[in-house]
């Protein structure tokens, strides 16, 4: 997961979010910022998440990129994978959200049937 923030006010106010509190309401195996250089430090950055910054229009990774070795291992087993695939679906099942004829989506994913099963409730 990638939260981009443009600015030291939307860093801020991102702390006050039930997910920041609680990391098993929130989605990604991975979360990162990707923000302007130098405007998040690494020492305030929320427990696990990692840091890419943006440099004219190169992008650093700063903090917390796993590289070759353990980009396997979650750093967030905990992720909320119904609401992961929920945000996923809605993303992809959005009526502004069209791909592109020349590219398929996966061959056997159902976008309806998705949508319908997760509109079932839990039980």
């Amino acid at each position: 997961m990638l939260e981009a923030k443009a600015s030291r006010s939307d860093y801020l106010v991102d702390a006050r979010k039930p997910w920041r509190r609680e990391p098993a309401l929130g989605v990604g195996d991975w979360r990162f910022f990707i923000a302007p250089l130098g405007m998040i430090s690494v020492d305030e950055l929320p427990d696990r998440w990692g840091l890419l910054e943006l440099k004219g229009r190169r992008v650093l990774a700063t903090h917390g990129v796993p590289g070759n070795i353990g980009w396997y291992r979650s750093a967030f087993p905990e992720a909320n994978k119904r609401n992961e695939i929920q945000l996923l679906i809605s993303a992809v099942g959005s009526p502004g959200v069209k791909p592109r004829p020349e590219i398929p989506l996966r061959r056997g994913i159902d976008i309806h049937a998705w949508r319908e099963h997760l509109e079932e409730p839990c039980g």
